[in-house]
C-alpha cells in the first residue's frame, strides 16, 4: 500500500530526496543528512506486521534500474545522530520508532555515511533507502 511518507532533503519535507550514494573525491567517507516523513496532515505510520508494536526500520537497498552501479549496501551506515555514525554498522537497518506522525514536526533526521572504499567520486544510483512493510492511517 502506498503511503505519503518518503525521504526528503530538507526538514520541512518540501524537497524529495533524489540520487543515491554520493562520493566526494579524496574523502574516506561522505556524510549526508536526510529526513523521513510525510508532508500530509493528520496521519500516522506504523509497521504493517504489528502496528504500534513492531519497529519502523530504514535500511539501504538496491534500486531496480540503476544507471550508475558498483555500490554495496554495506558501504552505507545509518544513524539517528552524526556522532552515532562512527559506531554504526554498514547495511544494518536503523530503527526510527514504532509510530511516526506526519507533518514537518514529525520528520525523522537520518544521518547517512557512504564509505568510499573502492568507489570513485560520483553519485551512485544503484542504492536507495527503503523501509520494512508499513501501514499509514489517520492519527
Amino acid at each position: 500500500m502506498a503511503t505519503t511518507w518518503a525521504f526528503f532533503a530538507d526538514a520541512g519535507l518540501t524537497v524529495p530526496l533524489v540520487g543515491g550514494a554520493t562520493i566526494i573525491d579524496g574523502d574516506v567517507y561522505t556524510d549526508r543528512l536526510v529526513y523521513f516523513g510525510s508532508p500530509a496532515t493528520g496521519k500516522k505510520l506504523e509497521a504493517a506486521s504489528a502496528p504500534g508494536t513492531d519497529a519502523i526500520e530504514v535500511q539501504p537497498g538496491y534500486t531496480p534500474s540503476p544507471t550508475a552501479g558498483g555500490s554495496d549496501i554495506t558501504n552505507l551506515k545509518l544513524a539517528l545522530s552524526a556522532v552515532d555514525l562512527d559506531s554504526a554498522i554498514g547495511g544494518v537497518p536503523l530503527i526510527v520508532g514504532t509510530t511516526l506522525y506526519s507533518g514537518p514536526g514529525g520528520a525523522v533526521p537520518i544521518y547517512v555515511r557512504t564509505l568510499e572504499l573502492t568507489l570513485g567520486p560520483g553519485v551512485y544510483d544503484d542504492v536507495e533507502l527503503v523501509t520494512n512493510g508499513l501501514a499509514e492511517s489517520d492519527a
